[in-house]
């Protein structure tokens, strides 16, 4: 699966969750660069995903990024499937094993 279709899935997963929003974060010349490709609001806590596909190498902004996003109080990770998006949320569920 592309990267792009990942971030669409996990978009479209999470805003289908109550009480939570997700965005993806485009990169352009307004955002810094390394930045993680989705920010999600759950129940008042920020999430920042950079999705990668399971072969995808993370760069060492990103790295830093995320980084800086976690000293902040985020929570921040990178993730390459749905299945992990729902663990860091604590929403896995039997279908998903």
């Amino acid at each position: 699966m592309k990267e792009s279709r990942l971030q669409a899935n996990i978009i479209q997963w999470l805003n289908a969750l109550p009480e939570t929003k997700a965005i993806n974060l485009h990169g352009n010349q307004y955002t810094e660069s390394g930045t993680p490709d989705i920010l999600c609001v759950r129940n008042g806590r920020v999430y920042f995903f950079e999705v990668k596909t399971p072969a995808g190498r993370v760069s060492r902004i990103q790295e830093h990024r995320i980084a800086q996003w976690r000293t902040a109080g985020a929570t921040a990770q990178v993730v390459r499937s749905l299945k992990e998006v729902k663990e860091i949320l604590g929403e896995q569920s039997s279908e998903d094993e």
